[in-house]
């Protein structure tokens, strides 16, 4: 304690020579080798306002303090090397590996004020900190956040800001935690709890990836307001980003957006972008903004995230509708007419309630049956009714009636499918050269 109180004085010799009722003050009050004490003074002038004067001086105790405990721990962190050295060198080198450095940043302050006032021409502060009060608190708090760490489990957050702030918290109630009061054997814990944190808060930003679709099926037949859906969401964490904002350069102009409730960004596709063959995106997330008061990130220096994707008309998407319960038939009028369609005209069929237009396809009957007479295996559509439906008005646009598409084989079903294919091929290309008169162009 004679060595924590010789370098207060040191520390204040100057500016206490010249008012040794001040220093008498902080001698009388500092006996109870129980507390740590935090004394600071300033001059006071006719312009001094007392109450600002009182603020800074009680920081300034607060921050002799702070110098106080850590004094205290760096001696007891020398007493403590002197004995292993004693006893054995290499047992002191590994935990000098895991032994952490004390902050000055230490949390949890529960002072007293011992008395504040004026001496001769300046102004003093003096408090006091109970150690056993102190030290309990300190390790109560560390071993909760320890445990807390463990548990940590990104499954229970539902964006990623959230997990990202309570990583922050959790490495500053750490990080600010009094270790020179716990055991020794927690520094290695709390050495790798706050390795592992930020690793963990790198990795969630770093591994940030956009996912973009269309709010309707994007082509050069959709005439309906479109825009392309921008989300974000990060690879390690699994969580999305739902707040901030994205900075979007296409011909050579830049525009924000903003995210919207659903946590996406809408860019409309306007007419000079359905004019264009390709548009490039460059793409950044203003992500930094969020977390910039974040005490973990402010030490990683990460620019905002960049992307870039390209804009290009897809295959007009065609609801396919059928009445047909065998699947293998419905698999192979799907397939082939998808091969011309998309090849053809850019269009493609799919199951879709929301695309613009419908093919549908029907037959009053399907038989897979074998002709024992002739020795012949066939697959036949009887009545073929196919219709090609606008869904924004309901109406249908031109129908097509095929008496039978047949297939036959001598060999077996598998090659009497194939020659049904070849055959609604055929009608594929009729239908394709029918779709593309009728679409708008």
């Amino acid at each position: 304690m004679q060595f924590i109180k010789h370098a207060i004085y040191c520390a204040l010799f100057i500016s206490l020579s010249s008012a040794q009722d001040c220093q008498s003050i902080f001698e009388l009050n500092s006996q109870n080798d129980n507390y740590w004490y935090g004394f600071s003074v300033q001059d006071l002038n006719r312009k001094s306002k007392i109450k600002k004067v009182s603020q800074e001086t009680l920081r300034g105790a607060i921050s002799n303090l702070s110098s106080s405990i850590y004094s205290n721990v760096n001696s007891s962190y020398n007493v403590e090397i002197k004995e292993k050295l004693n006893n054995s060198t290499s047992q002191f080198e590994e935990d000098m590996n895991f032994r952490l450095d004390i902050s000055s940043r230490i949390q949890g302050f529960e002072y007293e004020l011992i008395s504040q006032g004026k001496c001769d021409s300046q102004y003093y502060t003096l408090i006091k900190l109970n150690k056993s009060t102190f030290s309990n608190k300190q390790r109560s708090s560390l071993i909760s956040s320890l445990a807390e760490f463990d548990s940590l489990n990104p499954t229970d957050f539902a964006v990623l800001y959230d997990y990202l702030s309570f990583i922050n918290s959790l490495y500053e109630n750490i990080d600010g935690n009094y270790f020179g009061l716990i055991n020794p054997s927690y520094q290695r814990k709390v050495s790798r709890a706050k390795n592992e944190l930020k690793n963990e808060y790198m990795k969630s930003l770093s591994s940030i990836r956009p996912k973009f679709t269309y709010t309707l099926p994007y082509s050069i037949y959709e005439t309906r307001p479109n825009n392309l859906k921008i989300s974000f969401f990060s690879n390690s964490s699994k969580l999305n980003v739902i707040n901030s904002s994205a900075d979007i350069n296409f011909f050579q102009n830049t525009n924000r957006y903003y995210f919207n409730s659903m946590g996406e960004i809408l860019m409309p596709i306007n007419s000079d972008i359905k004019n264009s063959s390709f548009v490039s995106l460059s793409i950044t997330l203003n992500y930094n903004s969020t977390i910039v008061s974040h005490y973990i990130f402010q030490d990683l220096n990460l620019d905002d995230p960049k992307f870039s994707f390209t804009i290009k008309p897809e295959p007009l998407v065609m609801n396919f509708e059928h009445n047909f319960e065998n699947s293998e038939i419905e698999n192979a009028i799907l397939k082939t007419f998808n091969n011309i369609l998309t090849n053809s005209i850019s269009v493609q069929l799919k199951n879709n309630d929301d695309a613009m237009y419908s093919l549908r396809v029907e037959a009053l009957d399907y038989e897979r049956k074998m002709n024992s007479f002739t020795n012949t295996y066939i697959h036949l559509l009887e009545e073929v009714s196919i219709s090609f439906v606008d869904n924004l008005n309901g109406y249908t646009l031109f129908t097509l009636q095929i008496p039978n598409i047949k297939g036959l084989s001598y060999i077996g079903y598998d090659e009497a499918l194939d020659k049904l294919k070849k055959n609604l091929k055929k009608e594929g290309i009729k239908l394709s050269e029918k779709i593309k008169n009728n679409l708008i162009f």
